[in-house]
């Protein structure tokens, strides 16, 4: 659920231009290339961490279903 939520978000970014945005004035100077570069990046950051996530509880499953109790 949370895989596909971030998915959407990242679908919903890389649509838009950053000709159609502009920035606040809070912060650090930025451009809306930028910023919209840097959230791009994020995401897929986000993505591959829940990937690697996912895989990894496969891997617990997969050993936790093995034990039993004497």
């Amino acid at each position: 659920m949370l895989r596909r939520t971030v998915l959407d978000l990242a679908r919903e970014y890389q649509a838009l231009t950053a000709v159609d945005l502009d920035t606040d004035t809070l912060g650090h100077p930025i451009t809306a290339a930028e910023a919209l570069n840097a959230a791009r990046d994020a995401l897929a950051d986000v993505e591959r961490a829940l990937v690697m996530a996912d895989d990894a509880a496969d891997i617990a499953q997969r050993y936790t279903s093995r034990l039993k109790a004497r």
